[in-house]
């Protein structure tokens, strides 16, 4: 697959999914409203169950209807103390008249993650390039017998070819033996490594397979 593939596949998959996504209602996160004390001028101050995710792309659903920012907006998001301070227009004024907690909801809509994915490959595609440069390590036997034949020719293939895409199910030993023993390859040979993941989690759990195996040799 080339990278002009491989853009238009995340392009075509980004709206795919996004418009899964509003078909079947989902992408949407639902934010109780726990308090509301107003103050002096119009002002409202809405205690949250939880953090908003980005106050810029929130509606307010007042009575099974709902409203924008524009029409209702905001003075104030304190993230630490969950409370949100806005200020409704004047035509809005009556909708919190003898307002219940049960009768206002934030609705934070998440689409716009997926949407973001799709504008970037459409700016920034082009950018993309496959490394071509080969790893300058030289050629590796396994130490023991830890590693299957198939994870053996995947380490090989790692350390000898510019990309390598690696795939298997969980517990096929990817972290703990395959990548494990890229790393320790490299540190023998005295070269640098840097080792990337999505989350904190997934670093953690690339760390726990990798230091496991180094203090072994």
């Amino acid at each position: 697959m080339d990278v002009l593939s491989i853009v238009k596949t995340a392009m075509t998959s980004s709206r795919v999914y996004f418009d899964y996504l509003t078909e079947n209602g989902c992408g949407v996160e639902i934010i109780k409203v726990v308090g509301i004390k107003q103050s002096k001028d119009g002002v409202f101050h809405l205690k949250l169950a939880k953090k908003i995710f980005n106050v810029e792309i929130i509606k307010y659903r007042i009575h099974q209807r709902e409203y924008t920012i524009t029409q209702i907006p905001q003075l104030l998001y304190d993230a630490d103390n969950l409370t949100l301070t806005i200020k409704p227009l004047k035509e809005y004024l009556h909708l919190f008249e003898s307002l219940q907690l049960n009768d206002i909801q934030i609705i934070s809509d998440l689409k716009f993650l997926v949407k973001r994915v799709e504008d970037w490959y459409k700016q920034n595609g082009y950018l993309i390039r496959f490394p071509l440069n080969k790893p300058q390590i030289d050629t590796y036997s396994s130490p023991s017998s830890k590693l299957s034949t198939e994870q053996l020719h995947a380490v090989q293939t790692a350390l000898s070819k510019p990309f390598t895409y690696i795939w298997g199910a969980p517990g096929t030993g990817k972290t703990r033996l395959v990548l494990s023993q890229c790393v320790l390859k490299y540190i023998q040979e005295g070269k640098r490594i840097a080792v990337f993941a999505p989350t904190n989690n997934a670093i953690e759990q690339v760390l726990y397979g990798i230091l496991d195996v180094l203090k072994e040799n």
